[in-house]
Protein backbone atom coordinates (compact mmCIF):
# COMPACT_ATOMS: atom_id res chain seq x y z
CA UNK A 1 0.00 0.00 0.00
CA UNK A 2 2.91 2.34 0.74
CA UNK A 3 4.26 1.79 -2.77
CA UNK A 4 0.84 2.64 -4.18
CA UNK A 5 0.78 5.91 -2.26
CA UNK A 6 -2.07 4.74 -0.03
CA UNK A 7 -2.03 5.80 3.61
CA UNK A 8 -4.54 6.09 6.45
CA UNK A 9 -6.38 9.44 6.42
CA UNK A 10 -9.44 10.89 8.07
CA UNK A 11 -12.52 10.75 5.86
CA UNK A 12 -13.86 14.07 4.62
CA UNK A 13 -17.51 15.02 5.03
CA UNK A 14 -19.21 16.17 1.84
CA UNK A 15 -22.82 16.32 0.64
CA UNK A 16 -23.90 13.67 -1.82
CA UNK A 17 -24.55 15.17 -5.25
CA UNK A 18 -27.69 14.12 -7.08
CA UNK A 19 -27.99 14.23 -10.87
CA UNK A 20 -29.53 17.71 -10.92
CA UNK A 21 -26.78 19.11 -8.69
CA UNK A 22 -24.07 17.51 -10.82
CA UNK A 23 -25.57 19.06 -13.93
CA UNK A 24 -25.68 22.46 -12.24
CA UNK A 25 -22.06 22.11 -11.14
CA UNK A 26 -20.98 21.00 -14.61
CA UNK A 27 -22.83 23.88 -16.28
CA UNK A 28 -21.11 26.37 -13.96
CA UNK A 29 -17.67 24.91 -14.69
CA UNK A 30 -18.30 24.97 -18.44
CA UNK A 31 -19.64 28.53 -18.34
CA UNK A 32 -16.39 29.66 -16.72
CA UNK A 33 -13.95 27.29 -18.39
CA UNK A 34 -12.30 30.13 -20.30
CA UNK A 35 -12.02 32.55 -17.39
CA UNK A 36 -8.49 33.68 -16.62
CA UNK A 37 -6.98 33.95 -13.15
CA UNK A 38 -7.48 37.72 -13.39
CA UNK A 39 -11.17 37.20 -14.11
CA UNK A 40 -11.49 35.14 -10.92
CA UNK A 41 -9.71 37.89 -8.97
CA UNK A 42 -12.75 40.10 -9.59
CA UNK A 43 -15.13 37.73 -7.82
CA UNK A 44 -16.11 38.49 -4.23
CA UNK A 45 -16.39 35.08 -2.58
CA UNK A 46 -18.66 34.92 0.46
CA UNK A 47 -20.48 32.63 2.85
CA UNK A 48 -21.37 32.08 6.51
CA UNK A 49 -19.65 29.81 8.99
CA UNK A 50 -18.95 29.66 12.72
CA UNK A 51 -17.15 28.03 15.62
CA UNK A 52 -18.19 26.53 18.95
CA UNK A 53 -16.20 27.45 22.03
CA UNK A 54 -13.86 24.64 23.04
CA UNK A 55 -14.52 22.52 19.96
CA UNK A 56 -11.60 21.98 17.61
CA UNK A 57 -12.12 21.79 13.87
CA UNK A 58 -10.18 18.52 13.99
CA UNK A 59 -9.71 16.33 17.02
CA UNK A 60 -6.04 16.24 17.95
CA UNK A 61 -4.24 12.90 18.08
CA UNK A 62 -2.16 12.07 21.14
CA UNK A 63 0.01 9.16 22.19
CA UNK A 64 -1.26 7.73 25.49
CA UNK A 65 -1.84 4.58 27.47
CA UNK A 66 -5.38 3.20 27.77
CA UNK A 67 -5.63 4.47 31.37
CA UNK A 68 -4.73 8.08 30.36
CA UNK A 69 -7.88 8.80 28.34
CA UNK A 70 -9.06 11.63 30.61
CA UNK A 71 -5.71 12.96 31.84
CA UNK A 72 -5.69 16.78 31.46
CA UNK A 73 -2.94 17.06 28.88
CA UNK A 74 -4.50 14.22 26.88
CA UNK A 75 -7.84 16.00 26.39
CA UNK A 76 -9.13 19.19 24.79
CA UNK A 77 -11.82 21.46 26.26
CA UNK A 78 -15.43 21.23 25.10
CA UNK A 79 -18.50 23.36 25.71
CA UNK A 80 -21.87 21.97 24.67
CA UNK A 81 -23.91 25.10 25.34
CA UNK A 82 -25.46 26.77 22.27
CA UNK A 83 -24.47 30.11 23.79
CA UNK A 84 -20.87 29.27 22.92
CA UNK A 85 -21.38 29.46 19.13
CA UNK A 86 -19.86 32.41 17.25
CA UNK A 87 -21.35 32.72 13.77
CA UNK A 88 -19.96 34.98 11.07
CA UNK A 89 -20.29 36.08 7.46
CA UNK A 90 -17.08 36.78 5.58
CA UNK A 91 -15.70 37.50 2.13
CA UNK A 92 -12.46 37.36 0.14
CA UNK A 93 -11.44 38.63 -3.28
CA UNK A 94 -8.40 39.03 -5.50
CA UNK A 95 -7.50 41.99 -3.31
CA UNK A 96 -7.13 39.72 -0.28
CA UNK A 97 -8.98 39.46 3.01
CA UNK A 98 -12.38 41.09 2.94
CA UNK A 99 -14.70 41.89 5.85
CA UNK A 100 -15.73 39.45 8.55
CA UNK A 101 -19.02 40.24 10.27
CA UNK A 102 -19.93 38.59 13.56
CA UNK A 103 -23.59 37.61 13.37
CA UNK A 104 -25.30 38.85 16.57
CA UNK A 105 -25.88 36.03 19.01
CA UNK A 106 -29.18 34.14 18.69
CA UNK A 107 -29.90 35.82 15.36
CA UNK A 108 -32.10 33.73 13.08
CA UNK A 109 -30.80 34.35 9.58
CA UNK A 110 -33.60 35.22 7.18
CA UNK A 111 -34.01 37.60 4.27
CA UNK A 112 -34.33 40.66 6.51
CA UNK A 113 -31.28 39.91 8.67
CA UNK A 114 -29.17 38.91 5.66
CA UNK A 115 -30.14 42.09 3.83
CA UNK A 116 -28.87 44.03 6.86
CA UNK A 117 -25.49 42.27 6.59
CA UNK A 118 -25.36 43.14 2.90
CA UNK A 119 -26.20 46.78 3.58
CA UNK A 120 -23.85 47.21 6.53
CA UNK A 121 -20.86 45.18 5.38
CA UNK A 122 -20.90 43.84 1.84
CA UNK A 123 -22.10 46.88 -0.12
CA UNK A 124 -19.37 49.22 1.25
CA UNK A 125 -16.74 46.53 0.55
CA UNK A 126 -18.07 45.91 -2.97
CA UNK A 127 -17.86 49.59 -3.89
CA UNK A 128 -14.42 50.01 -2.27
CA UNK A 129 -12.80 47.56 -4.71
CA UNK A 130 -11.23 48.68 -7.95
CA UNK A 131 -12.50 47.52 -11.33
CA UNK A 132 -15.70 45.67 -12.19
CA UNK A 133 -16.51 42.96 -9.64
CA UNK A 134 -19.13 40.26 -9.26
CA UNK A 135 -20.62 38.97 -6.00
CA UNK A 136 -20.73 35.21 -5.33
CA UNK A 137 -22.94 33.58 -2.71
CA UNK A 138 -24.51 30.19 -2.12
CA UNK A 139 -28.14 29.46 -2.87
CA UNK A 140 -29.59 29.59 0.64
CA UNK A 141 -33.21 30.74 0.57
CA UNK A 142 -32.44 34.03 2.26
CA UNK A 143 -29.55 34.60 -0.20
CA UNK A 144 -31.89 34.33 -3.18
CA UNK A 145 -34.97 35.96 -1.63
CA UNK A 146 -36.59 38.52 -3.95
CA UNK A 147 -36.12 41.32 -1.41
CA UNK A 148 -32.37 40.58 -1.14
CA UNK A 149 -31.72 40.25 -4.88
CA UNK A 150 -33.75 43.38 -5.63
CA UNK A 151 -31.80 45.30 -3.02
CA UNK A 152 -28.45 44.13 -4.44
CA UNK A 153 -29.56 45.08 -7.96
CA UNK A 154 -30.63 48.54 -6.77
CA UNK A 155 -27.18 48.95 -5.19
CA UNK A 156 -25.47 48.17 -8.49
CA UNK A 157 -24.20 44.75 -7.40
CA UNK A 158 -23.84 42.05 -10.03
CA UNK A 159 -24.64 38.65 -8.50
CA UNK A 160 -22.93 35.56 -9.90
CA UNK A 161 -25.03 32.52 -10.77
CA UNK A 162 -23.68 29.74 -8.55
CA UNK A 163 -24.64 26.06 -8.08
CA UNK A 164 -26.26 25.27 -4.70
CA UNK A 165 -24.02 22.28 -3.89
CA UNK A 166 -20.41 23.10 -4.70
CA UNK A 167 -18.38 22.41 -1.55
CA UNK A 168 -14.93 22.19 -3.10
CA UNK A 169 -15.41 24.63 -6.00
CA UNK A 170 -15.53 27.74 -3.82
CA UNK A 171 -12.00 28.78 -2.71
CA UNK A 172 -13.36 30.31 0.49
CA UNK A 173 -13.67 26.78 1.87
CA UNK A 174 -9.87 26.43 1.78
CA UNK A 175 -9.52 29.85 3.42
CA UNK A 176 -11.83 28.69 6.22
CA UNK A 177 -9.57 25.71 6.73
CA UNK A 178 -6.62 28.08 7.24
CA UNK A 179 -8.71 30.17 9.63
CA UNK A 180 -9.82 27.11 11.60
CA UNK A 181 -6.23 25.92 12.05
CA UNK A 182 -5.31 29.33 13.47
CA UNK A 183 -8.36 29.38 15.77
CA UNK A 184 -7.59 25.82 16.96
CA UNK A 185 -4.18 26.99 18.18
CA UNK A 186 -5.87 29.58 20.39
CA UNK A 187 -8.79 27.45 21.58
CA UNK A 188 -7.24 26.02 24.73
CA UNK A 189 -6.72 29.55 26.10
CA UNK A 190 -10.15 30.78 24.97
CA UNK A 191 -12.75 30.53 27.74
CA UNK A 192 -15.77 32.66 26.76
CA UNK A 193 -17.97 33.67 23.85
CA UNK A 194 -16.42 37.15 23.89
CA UNK A 195 -12.89 35.74 23.77
CA UNK A 196 -13.76 33.41 20.89
CA UNK A 197 -15.33 36.31 19.01
CA UNK A 198 -12.08 38.29 19.45
CA UNK A 199 -9.94 35.33 18.34
CA UNK A 200 -12.03 34.81 15.20
CA UNK A 201 -11.69 38.47 14.22
CA UNK A 202 -7.98 38.66 14.98
CA UNK A 203 -7.05 35.45 13.18
CA UNK A 204 -9.12 36.45 10.13
CA UNK A 205 -7.13 39.68 9.80
CA UNK A 206 -3.85 37.74 10.07
CA UNK A 207 -4.56 35.42 7.14
CA UNK A 208 -1.80 35.37 4.52
CA UNK A 209 -2.92 37.27 1.43
CA UNK A 210 -0.59 35.18 -0.76
CA UNK A 211 -2.31 31.97 0.37
CA UNK A 212 -5.74 33.47 -0.28
CA UNK A 213 -4.69 34.44 -3.80
CA UNK A 214 -3.29 30.95 -4.31
CA UNK A 215 -6.73 29.51 -3.48
CA UNK A 216 -8.42 31.86 -5.96
CA UNK A 217 -5.76 31.19 -8.59
CA UNK A 218 -6.72 27.50 -8.50
CA UNK A 219 -10.17 28.22 -9.99
CA UNK A 220 -9.27 27.39 -13.63
CA UNK A 221 -7.96 24.02 -12.44
CA UNK A 222 -11.04 23.43 -10.26
CA UNK A 223 -13.37 24.06 -13.19
CA UNK A 224 -11.29 21.80 -15.42
CA UNK A 225 -11.53 18.98 -12.88
CA UNK A 226 -15.29 19.36 -12.48
CA UNK A 227 -15.69 19.09 -16.25
CA UNK A 228 -13.37 16.07 -16.33
CA UNK A 229 -15.40 14.46 -13.54
CA UNK A 230 -18.69 15.22 -15.34
CA UNK A 231 -20.04 17.42 -12.59
CA UNK A 232 -18.30 15.65 -9.73
CA UNK A 233 -16.03 17.16 -7.12
CA UNK A 234 -13.01 19.21 -8.16
CA UNK A 235 -10.64 17.32 -5.89
CA UNK A 236 -9.62 20.40 -3.89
Amino acid sequence: MDKAGISQNSSVGAPLLNLKQRRSLLDCAKDHANWSVQDWHHVIWSDESGRHLGVLSKKPKVWRRSDERLVNNMTYPTNSANSSYVGYWDAISGQGVGPLFIIPHNTHMNAASFKSVMEEVMIPYYHSLSGHNIFQQYGARYHTAHSVLSFLKDQGVEVMKWPPQSPDLNPIEAVWNMLNISIDKQMKDTHSYQELERVVQEEWKKLDVRKILSCIDSMPSRCKNVIKNKGGYSGY
